[in-house]
């Protein structure tokens, strides 16, 4: 045989029966290559020639393929009995995959005997590969759909059959990873996975899916649960619907997937996502065969719930049941079991026996009528929610065993026990609670009465702030006249009748900040007896002999921490009220008594302010005169109300009372009874102190000194400028404390004392002292202010750097011995 053979000889010469139009004809001598014109009309990079080197041939090949093709080549070539055939991927032109099969059919030998070429057929199998595969897939499939099968049919638990599930498509189905996700009906719609199997690696996590008409529901996992219907991507390379998670389908070697929708009478539980490792892995027969089995996994997992919900449904009636046998044999809540139809009682527990008092079987022979002693009516309609199947609660009398009676709320539900509808009671005794809510009405009616008078005593507390800033000049004027130049005498009286006249104003403010609880008092331990002796001194040139007063003292209570002349008003005060009210009655008695009581729970439950086992003296004042009705009692302790004639009374009286008191930490209470008489109880609280002994003062001389004075009041700047003048003082007045704080920064030494007022627009009266404070510690600083509640918040005055605290309006004596106390002690 020659040594080359052109591509347009006949290849029947030398093969009788080849078909010329699948031949290959390889010469090894020059390395040269003839084909048949339809191998390569059909084949890539091949210019249409029919001669060719190997080289050429390699691009043909798949790269997959092209080892495997040139070892089984090199087989033939050797002539081995087994290599008979090659099967391999050929690349077409355009682009797609043919499987092809080489055979060979004849040899060529050189001289030496050396093989120089090869003759052989090729074939298109790539049908026949497919009809391989598909039957392979089937087999898989068909043994796939078989275990699946088995493990729904002995399943027991969801989470396991689903994971079971995937775990069988994977192994044995051959896929790269499949996973179930259910459908969660919250705002996003979004798709939870509950089980998955094979290559994930956090896939599931990046997919962020919902079942949404949204970019991240139209994936195949969200179509197929919001259609219902089968939904896959062939192509996941090329796919458009894969743009949110290509990169990460990618990276797991994931290539197509299809999702079956789980299916039940419901609706659409959520979806199997099966994923393979090969594009278009999912034909028409595998869908078919995946979607019987997401049918069938669909079906397993409604039974599984079904059976779970019916186990639970079980158990909760078998808890329920004996929740309720508990519940109904409680010894603490009273239950009873009637018959709508004739009101017999069918079953009570041991806490209606407890309660009512009759025993069981007495019981069962008693209709509710016979407990029940609500207006005849009243009963029959506790009745009426059994027939109507509702829920009823209604507030009753019932009777007990001994005749006593108790208010009872009745909370009756209807109840089906063995078919028949019954009425099932709860009977809580409410007698104590109606006392309580009773007392809580009272409580509530005290506390507006007290919230009104604070409200009344906070606006009379600020006008008489303001007063007491008109007054100051007034009166510091008026005082430096009296003492001015002795020549002129004849003006001294006009002078005294103006520092009259204020002091007069002075003490009229003093009332009303006495009334809101706004004015400092002077507080020292002292004997309550002897104060109320003192008053009743006072009040005797003013008794009429027709009315005689009784006194009550028990001489052992312990001691109080209070203002003596308050306290001696509020006596004199409560007296006087009380001789009024026996004017026109030709006489009368008032009783005075006095007695150590504990706040025990019934006053706490009165005032709540009341500190616990405290111990409290009691002063009660009582007359048998006209007495009040409940509308006059809720307002005597208004200021400016009275029931006496304009010219006869201020209204002031009782409100001053009810201040002192509560100024001191006690409480005051009001009984009376029109026709019969009035009776108040003043509780204030004991101390464990021995009286204390009286301070005298002594007024000191004037001494050479710089005083800084700040104030918001241009007349109280001015008259204090020539006050202090007039008293020998040199004084620097400013309006401003921001610009006196900058003052005093530059030459802290120029001033020996500081006075400020309280309240300024641009700096609080104890923040500049404090500013000063700092700048220097031991730096005497007075506070004035018109208004004595500021007072109770800038306690300790020592953590501000106060010395004292002066209240308007000042008068010039005071002012001086103060200042040379503070002068002549630093």
């Amino acid at each position: 045989m020659s040594n080359y053979m052109s591509a347009d000889q006949d290849m029947e010469q030398l093969i009788p029966g080849i078909d010329q139009e699948c031949f290959w004809h390889w010469n090894l001598t020059d390395d040269r290559v003839s084909m048949s014109r339809h191998y390569c009309e059909h084949a890539r990079h091949i210019s249409g020639n029919d001669a060719f080197d190997m080289a050429s041939i390699r691009t043909i090949i798949h790269p997959a393929d092209q080892q495997k093709f040139f070892d089984g080549f090199s087989a033939l070539c050797r002539d081995e009995k087994d290599a008979a055939s090659i099967e391999y991927r050929m690349v077409t032109k355009s682009g797609s995959i043919r499987w092809i099969e080489f055979r060979r059919e004849a040899m060529e030998h050189a001289e030496d005997g050396s093989v120089s070429g090869i003759v052989g057929s090729v074939f298109d199998i790539t049908e026949r590969i497919k009809a391989k595969e598909a039957l392979s897939r089937l087999n898989r499939s068909l043994l796939m759909i078989s275990k699946c099968s088995q493990a729904i049919l002995h399943a027991s638990n969801e989470t396991e059959l689903l994971n079971d599930i995937c775990r069988i498509v994977v192994e044995i189905g051959q896929y790269r990873m499949a996973w179930v996700g259910y459908a969660r009906n919250d705002d996003d719609k979004s798709v939870a996975p509950v089980a998955q199997v094979g290559f994930e690696e956090g896939y599931l996590e990046t997919l962020g899916l919902s079942w949404a008409d949204i970019d991240r529901g139209r994936g195949p996992t969200g179509t197929a649960i919001r259609t219902g219907k089968e939904s896959s991507m062939r192509n996941m390379q090329t796919d458009p619907g894969l743009i949110p998670w290509r990169s990460q389908a990618m990276a797991r070697g994931y290539s197509s997937c299809q999702s079956l929708p789980l299916k039940n009478e419901g609706g659409v539980l959520g979806a199997l996502t099966i994923y393979s490792s090969i594009p278009d892995a999912f034909d028409a027969a595998e869908t078919n065969l995946l979607g019987s089995l997401a049918d069938n996994l669909a079906y397993g997992i409604s039974m599984l719930q079904g059976r779970k919900a019916r186990e639970k449904a079980e158990e909760a009636m078998r808890q329920s049941e004996a929740r309720y046998r508990s519940l109904f044999q409680n010894r603490h809540i009273v239950m009873l079991i009637i018959d709508p139809e004739d009101g017999s009682i069918v079953d009570a527990n041991p806490a209606a026996v407890a309660f009512y008092g009759w025993e069981l079987d007495e019981l069962f022979s008693m209709k509710i009528c016979q407990i029940n002693l609500t207006p005849t009516g009243e009963p029959n309609a506790e009745m009426e929610p059994a027939h109507a199947k509702q829920c009823n609660t209604s507030l009753c009398i019932h009777r007990l065993s001994d005749g006593s009676l108790r208010d009872v709320e009745v909370i009756s539900d209807p109840i089906t026990i063995q078919g028949k509808r019954l009425l099932y009671s709860i009977v809580n005794d409410v007698t104590d609670r109606k006392m309580e809510e009773e007392k809580k009405v009272h409580l509530e009616s005290h506390l507006r009465n007290s919230q009104r008078l604070e409200t009344i005593g906070t606006l009379a507390g600020g006008i008489a702030h303001d007063f007491n800033n008109i007054l100051m000049p007034i009166l510091g004027y008026a005082e430096m006249g009296v003492i001015g130049d002795p020549a002129e005498d004849a003006l001294n009286e006009y002078f005294t009748e103006i520092m009259r006249a204020a002091e007069r104003a002075k003490n009229l403010i003093s009332q009303i900040l006495t009334f809101s609880r706004a004015q400092e008092v002077t507080r020292s331990v002292i004997s309550i007896q002897a104060v109320v002796e003192d008053a009743l001194r006072v009040l005797a040139p003013s008794i009429p002999a027709t009315v005689r007063i009784e006194q009550h003292i028990d001489q052992s209570c312990s001691n109080i921490l209070a203002d003596p002349s308050q306290i001696q008003q509020v006596i004199v005060n409560l007296c006087n009220n009380a001789l009024d009210s026996m004017v026109g009655s030709g006489g009368g008695l008032i009783t005075i008594s006095l007695s150590e009581v504990v706040a025990d729970s019934r006053l706490k439950m009165i005032f709540p302010k009341m500190e616990a086992e405290q111990p409290y003296v009691q002063l009660t004042i009582s007359d048998n005169g006209c007495g009040m009705d409940e509308e006059t009692m809720a307002r005597i302790f208004e200021p400016f109300f009275t029931t006496k004639q304009v010219s006869k009374g201020t209204g002031l009286g009782l409100s001053m009372v009810h201040g002192i008191v509560i100024g001191h930490r006690g409480e005051i209470t009001v009984e009376s009874t029109p026709g019969k008489g009035t009776s108040f109880n003043v509780y204030l609280p004991v101390v464990d102190e021995e009286i204390d002994s009286l301070l005298l003062e002594t007024t000191l001389s004037p001494i050479n000194c710089s005083v800084l004075f700040v104030d918001d009041e241009p007349d109280s700047l001015k008259m204090m400028t020539l006050m202090m003048n007039k008293l020998g003082f040199r004084i620097r007045a400013l309006s401003s404390p921001l610009k006196a704080l900058e003052l005093f920064r530059q030459d802290p030494s120029q001033f020996d004392l500081v006075i400020t007022d309280l309240t300024m627009p641009e700096m609080k009266g104890v923040d500049f002292a404090e500013a000063l404070h700092q700048i220097s510690p031991r730096l005497p600083i007075i506070l004035m202010t018109g208004y004595g509640k500021d007072i109770e918040y800038i306690k300790p005055m020592q953590q501000y750097g106060i010395s004292r605290i002066l209240k308007k309006p000042v008068k010039m004596g005071r002012l001086s011995s103060t200042i040379n106390e503070l002068l002549v002690g630093d």
